[in-house]
């Protein structure tokens, strides 16, 4: 099987031949500086096609608000040679003075999952629409009884577009941020917000939830949850239809996790690489990084899956993995540490 998760290359530029003969293959690696020079960042998303990654600084001099604008939506661009270009704010009509955020992408790469906070403190919700000449804003999402008691929130789509996941502070949250789902019903309408549960959620917090293209695997962080720093990443199944009922998360380890925190996840089509937010023994800040998941963390393959009120059909999607700069067969040994 041919794996393309030799991230290391995105960095060190080493040549394919040469990583596919290393024997201290890594499955963790930071992004170059030109992306991680800022430390505020969050969200981290990439397109099917790997060529752009798109993520949220926070309280950038450079935000459409200057310093005080809490959140905008930046990118940067991976070049034909593995380079990624300095990072350039995406501009109107997606960021504006107030908080802005891209939560999702789909499959085509042409429709993405935003969100903005109001100057009533508000959220709003819409699918932003990509052409030749760029970014424009989509249709707004109605949510019913929608509302969140803290202006901190998560959230993201799944790949059929059906599927809402939230990280939000309601009446029924046990602490500071709890996971919800909501499915949709018709066109811009979407279901109330239901909570996930006691098995995921806990009396801290849990943020940043990745529903994987299985339809029942469930990524988040939290630091309610027995881990090895302050947030970190975890993995959980659904297992039936309620979507109340999940396995007993799963910490994805201290190659990924560390004493410090982790904030974000996102995965590639294929689901057995990550793109996280996180820190390393040699750099503090934290930064953007590309991780290789365990085969026991990764999701299931693709099924049908009945949600309430509506059927989805999870697809296989025929797309390459994120971060495609060539692809090399690993030697039996970097196979045994993947697995």
């Amino acid at each position: 099987m041919i794996y393309t998760a030799l991230l290391c290359l995105i960095c060190s530029c080493i040549p394919i031949s040469l990583i596919s003969q290393n024997e201290d293959f890594t499955c963790k690696v930071r992004l170059p500086e030109i992306v991680n020079s800022y430390a505020k960042t969050l969200l981290p998303v990439l397109t099917p096609d790997g060529s752009r990654i798109y993520f949220d600084r926070k309280e950038h001099p450079e935000n459409t608000g200057g310093i005080n604008d809490p959140d905008d939506i930046w990118y940067c661009d991976r070049l034909p040679n593995g380079y990624w270009t300095e990072p350039k704010n995406i501009g109107p009509p997606l960021n504006t003075a107030s908080s802005n955020a891209l939560f999702a992408i789909n499959p085509k790469g042409n429709k993405a999952f935003v969100a903005s906070v109001l100057p009533d403190y508000s959220m709003q919700f819409s699918i932003a629409e990509k052409d030749k000449k760029g970014w424009k804003s989509g249709k707004i999402m109605k949510i019913e009884n929608f509302y969140s008691n803290s202006t901190n929130y998560f959230a993201t789509m799944n790949a059929d577009a059906n599927v809402l996941l939230f990280s939000l502070t309601r009446n029924e949250t046990l602490g500071d941020l709890d996971l919800y789902a909501s499915f949709l019903l018709s066109d811009t309408l979407w279901s109330e917000p239901k909570w996930l549960g006691s098995t995921v959620n806990t009396a801290f917090r849990e943020g940043s939830p990745f529903l994987a293209n299985d339809g029942k695997t469930l990524y988040f962080f939290s630091n309610g949850h027995q881990g090895y720093g302050g947030n970190d990443l975890f993995v959980s199944r659904r297992l039936d239809d309620s979507w109340t009922n999940w396995s007993k998360p799963i910490n994805l380890g201290p190659t990924i996790n560390t004493p410090g925190n982790e904030r974000s996840i996102t995965l590639t089509s294929k689901g057995d690489t990550a793109c996280i937010i996180s820190t390393d023994q040699e750099h503090e800040s934290e930064g953007i990084y590309f991780v290789c998941l365990k085969k026991e963390y990764r999701p299931e393959k693709p099924q049908i899956t009945t949600l309430p009120n509506i059927t989805i059909s999870n697809l296989e999607q025929s797309l390459e993995l994120y971060f495609p700069i060539g692809s090399s067969r690993l030697t039996n040994e970097h196979k045994k540490q993947l697995e």
